[in-house]
């Protein structure tokens, strides 16, 4: 029976593939152009040179692994291999947003003490590519590393306002693109850059004091988010610990698989609108 169930998925998935060839192979192409491009980007922001042939590369390996593992896992079932490795291909997408924005975060936290040390070597009479250079020797990674960058542009024929302007196009932060602003303004034009950091670091310690009190306001809706994800899941292994032969049909037909998929579709549904309900933007 489960044979005739396979040829049968084979001869539809087989058909529907020969007459939609052309659209399919459009949105593949565009799949994988968008799939190496972020994963270019990101990178990139992470320092990282990943091109987009070996971004290519990368996601046809993930799509074949992907469909061999959800068809042989599920007991030889295309459309939980099709499944798998549409999921597995994507993946490489989320992961490397979740990788730069962790790095975006921790040079968040470093932001304000950066402000405060150049401010201080300014005012102790450094120039300013000095204060950076006593910034690189005393503060930890990612942020020495992006002022160590801007160095080793200057060093390379850049002047340090393109240095620091290109620094900004990579962090994207609303705060250092202030400092940038301003360092480029006030090295044109005179100033005193010291007074106008303290400035600066008075207005990040502000939204750090907002951004504290939404983190503690919105706790909640995320505690009840991840709850509500880890639900369906938690239940189905109670259950199969409770009566394996129960659950067993969820895990070796193809119509158990075909809700396995519909369940983690909801929960990532889910999970996409309460974090869109509970991040507020400062």
């Amino acid at each position: 029976m489960v044979f005739w169930i396979v040829i049968f998925e084979f001869v539809v998935f087989g058909s529907l593939g020969w007459w939609f060839a052309a659209d399919i192979g459009k949105a593949y192409r565009r799949y994988e152009t968008w799939v190496s491009q972020e994963i270019e980007t990101q990178l990139g922001f992470l320092g990282w040179r990943v091109d987009q042939d070996r971004g290519r590369r990368m996601v046809r390996g993930l799509l074949v692994s992907g469909f061999v593992f959800g068809f042989v896992v599920s007991g030889f079932a295309p459309i939980v291999g099709i499944f798998f490795a549409l999921t597995l291909g994507v993946l490489p997408v989320p992961l490397v947003h979740l990788a730069r924005s962790r790095r975006w975060k921790a040079f968040d936290e470093q932001v304000l003490d950066a402000v405060n040390l150049l401010a201080n070597g300014l005012k102790s009479g450094l120039g300013l590519p000095q204060a950076i250079q006593v910034l690189i020797r005393e503060m930890d990674p990612p942020i020495s590393d992006e002022f160590d960058r801007v160095l080793k542009e200057v060093g390379m024929g850049r002047t340090l306002d393109e240095a620091l302007e290109a620094m900004n196009e990579r962090m994207q932060h609303p705060e250092f693109d202030l400092i940038v602003s301003s360092i480029v303004t006030l090295r044109r034009t005179g100033g005193n850059m010291s007074e106008t950091f303290g400035i600066i670091s008075e207005t990040i310690k502000d939204r750090f004091l907002v951004e504290g009190k939404i983190r503690t306001v919105t706790a909640q809706g995320m505690m009840q988010m991840y709850m509500l994800i880890a639900t369906p899941y938690v239940l189905g292994a109670i259950l199969y610990a409770m009566d394996p032969g129960l659950m067993s049909p969820m895990f070796t037909t193809t119509l158990g698989w075909a809700f396995l998929m519909l369940i983690t579709f909801l929960c990532f549904l889910g999970y996409v609108v309460i974090k869109r309900i509970v991040t507020i933007e400062v």
